[in-house]
């Protein structure tokens, strides 16, 4: 196993763990869940997931200091256990960076499709009662091979573009925080659950 060398420095890093964690998916998954839930409870369950995800960033910074070696989970799940059950971390690991860019993809497009309404024009297929279109997985794919042609070109090319675009997350949300306090009403708090 190579040993890791220290390439990026603490705010690509950031941008990179955080973008990994909260993406895009914050502006989709929080109206879903403001409708579901109500202010109360999307307050409450982004609390608990922050807390959740804290943990989870302090294993992995007691693994990594630990194991200083590259391969992230595989190389976990070898000392810890041995080599059968790295492997089957391996293609589990597989399995889930697949069906979340599954979600990505058709995610950026649900979220386009409120601003370009065209977008829904060539249905494909539907599936848990929504309807996915051609143009929503051409430009979710279109984006998806942006930004693995973005680490291509190493990781340190890819990671000041993904410190951009998280500078871009972290002014949006504080323009949609502004925005929600100067125009928002403390009545669509209520009621809260």
């Amino acid at each position: 196993m190579a040993n890791l060398t220290k390439t990026l420095g603490p705010l690509p890093l950031v941008a990179l763990g955080a973008a990994g964690v909260v993406g895009t998916s914050w502006i989709y998954t929080n109206g879903e869940f403001f409708s579901l839930y109500g202010a109360g409870g999307e307050i409450f369950g982004l609390a608990i997931a922050a807390v959740f995800a804290t943990f989870v960033a302090l294993a992995y910074a007691e693994l990594a200091s630990s194991l200083p070696r590259a391969g992230g989970e595989i190389t976990y799940a070898y000392a810890a256990f041995n080599r059968p059950t790295a492997f089957i971390a391996g293609w589990l690991l597989i399995g889930a960076f697949i069906s979340s860019l599954a979600f990505y993809v058709t995610a950026f497009g649900f979220l386009l499709e409120d601003i370009f309404p065209s977008i829904n024009s060539v249905p494909l297929y539907t599936i848990n009662g929504v309807t996915v279109y051609l143009p929503v997985l051409l430009v979710g794919t279109g984006l998806a091979v942006v930004v693995f042609g973005l680490n291509w070109f190493g990781i340190s090319f890819g990671a000041s573009a993904q410190l951009v675009l998280f500078s871009v997350m972290i002014f949006l949300g504080i323009a949609l925080v502004v925005v929600g306090f100067v125009h928002g009403t403390p009545s669509n708090f209520w009621p809260p659950y």
